[in-house]
């Protein structure tokens, strides 16, 4: 195995304990409980909200990305060490110098261009199945980035919502009594904090789900490439 197991995993978590740890200071300090209860927009409720969510679901492909590398590279380090020896089994499972190979993207792929070969055909399509592979492992990627340019959208419309509120509190204004400053006051400040707050947690969440998508980017690029690599090294015309 390599000496580099489940790295991308863990580097992911470190960040997320980082992350957790910040959460936990900023609820001792009582900002988490003025982020929920002055911001009656609810947009920074909604926006923990999602950011959880698709926290936890970036966690699972990270996971799952982590463990295709590990698999992948354990599988390179077989075919280097057996000379690139490989023989398929009538149950489909791929050995290399009698040991079998673990069962992930890159095994699939050898298993399918050994079929290919052993039924003689010649028509070179592993170009065309490393294309689609490599589509398929980003493919909810685009989805993630895009859920973070939303966490800063939400943090903006938040924005505009509060300077509306603060707006709308002094134009109903039609004498300039203390008690009607003094309301006016709490209104504008009301939507100050408003904006203030959504535009916070919005700017943070964005920023924090794009770096977790940057370390998955980068994961599928590095598991694409090994299997691309390995493919091209022991397979290749």
């Amino acid at each position: 195995m390599s000496r580099h197991s489940h790295r991308l995993f863990l580097q992911w978590l470190t960040i997320i304990l980082v992350v957790l740890f910040g959460f936990y200071l900023a609820w001792d300090l009582g900002m988490i409980t003025a982020l929920l209860t002055y911001d009656k927009s609810y947009i920074s409720s909604v926006i923990v909200a999602i950011f959880a969510v698709i926290t936890i679901t970036a966690g699972f492909r990270v996971a799952f990305l982590s463990r295709e590398i590990n698999r992948a590279e354990h599988i390179a380090i077989l075919l280097y060490e057996s000379g690139g020896d490989m023989q398929i089994k009538d149950n489909g499972r791929v050995f290399s110098a009698g040991r079998p190979m673990p069962v992930c993207l890159l095994h699939e792929q050898i298993q399918k261009q050994l079929m290919r070969r052993q039924r003689g055909n010649r028509t070179d399509t592993s170009r065309l199945m490393l294309e689609n592979m490599e589509k398929d492992i980003s493919a909810n990627h685009d989805f993630g980035w895009f859920i973070a340019d939303i966490m800063i959208k939400l943090g903006l419309l938040g924005t505009v919502i509060g300077f509306i509120i603060m707006l709308s509190s002094v134009a109903v204004i039609d004498n300039a009594d203390i008690t009607t400053i003094q309301n006016m006051l709490v209104d504008m400040s009301a939507g100050m904090r408003i904006a203030l707050f959504t535009t916070f947690s919005g700017l943070l969440a964005g920023m924090l789900l794009g770096l977790q998508y940057h370390f998955l980017d980068r994961g599928a690029r590095r598991l694409t490439g090994l299997i691309s690599d390995t493919i091209e090294i022991y397979l290749g015309k």
